[in-house]
């Protein structure tokens, strides 16, 4: 079975370089737990979509949701070799950037659509984060995102019984190994609304899967839990919580205004995540007419790190 390996000195850029997610996303929990959240983001993407941006895309496992439904696509890890088999995926389709979530490179109010599966529970600062999204998103934009629910039925039986040191009914972040953060329902949701972001909907994953591993070959033949999604994020009772947000619309604007100016393809319109300036597109990536900084593009990837 597939493990990450982590060590107390890995840069956060570089926790899945070279990971094996083919292998990772084998057995039948992974397959169960894959099989719902393709469903859910199916179910709770608002398509079609004229930018949809993917934050934390991996080697590409959610494209087959949405790709067909977007007219532009940009994809977005820290990981080059992800990256690389992502934009193979994505059958040269998709804008390719490994880049600062904290500093995307692209002007206000470009997207329509913003995705993270599986970012936040990484993110120690989740609020500048929520920020930053907000910004590229135009007035109206949603954003889909999934976090890992410190509330979760699980935690809470074994806090209980003295088995969890996180107190699951308290607010705040509680995390694992420094790297990997759960948090409260009511935290993300007030940072939400902190953000200019209005929740939508929530669904729940995380449970049938795990039933599923159990049982083993027999859990193959449980469906993957696509009806109890709904309830169990109601409820916060599930381990993972898909949250479905719309961008409120920015004071004095209508409707997707805020992004009326970003005509044009979107990789014509990124700009310098340091000085803003609009870049110049070279052979081998782009410029910085004004700071002078050059990201590089290889394999079809550009390079902002």
């Amino acid at each position: 079975m597939f493990r990450l390996k982590v060590e107390p000195d890995t840069p956060e850029t570089k926790l899945y370089e070279n990971a094996d997610y083919d292998t990772f996303w084998q057995g039948v929990q992974q397959r169960k737990l894959d099989e719902l959240e393709q469903a859910l983001v199916r179910r709770m993407l608002h398509l079609p979509a004229r930018r949809l941006l993917e934050v934390g895309c991996g080697y590409g496992r959610l494209l087959e949701t949405y790709l067909a439904g977007a007219a532009e696509v940009v994809l977005l890890d820290s990981s080059q070799s992800l990256l690389q088999q992502a934009q193979a995926r994505s059958a040269g389709r998709a804008l390719c950037l490994a880049c600062d979530l904290h500093r995307l490179p692209f002007p206000d109010g470009v997207f329509d659509q913003v995705m993270m599966v599986r970012v936040f529970h990484h993110l120690p600062d989740s609020r500048r984060a929520l920020s930053e999204l907000g910004r590229v998103l135009g007035g109206g934009g949603h954003l889909l995102f999934s976090y890992c629910n410190k509330k979760n039925l699980e935690r809470v039986l074994r806090w209980l019984v003295g088995r969890n040191p996180y107190p699951p009914f308290a607010p705040e972040p509680a995390w694992v190994w420094n790297l990997f953060y759960m948090h409260h329902p009511r935290q993300v949701a007030a940072e939400l609304h902190q953000t200019g972001f209005e929740l939508q909907q929530v669904c729940g994953a995380g449970v049938v899967d795990k039933l599923a591993g159990l049982l083993g070959r027999r859990g193959a033949r449980l469906p993957p839990g696509v009806s109890l999604a709904a309830p169990l994020g109601r409820l916060a009772l599930a381990p993972w919580i898909f949250c479905d947000a719309r961008r409120r619309d920015p004071a004095g604007l209508p409707p997707g205004a805020a992004g009326a100016a970003a005509e044009g393809p979107v990789a014509a319109l990124m700009c310098c995540p340091v000085c803003r300036s609009r870049l110049e597109h070279l052979a081998d990536g782009c410029r910085c007419p004004d700071c002078g900084r050059l990201y590089p593009r290889q394999d079809g990837v550009y390079n902002f790190l």
